[in-house]
């Protein structure tokens, strides 16, 4: 880590990865979702 980086502002980048992450997981498990209601129709 480097030093003139204050610990806030990474706190602040790793939540925001964070949340990109769950929102691609969403995104993967509704398309999976879909694909399987769609095939059952």
């Amino acid at each position: 880590m480097s030093p003139c980086l204050p610990s806030s502002q990474i706190s602040e980048k790793m939540a925001s990865l964070f949340m990109n992450l769950k929102y691609f997981l969403h995104l993967k498990i509704y398309r999976i979702l879909a694909l399987e209601i769609y095939s059952k129709i």
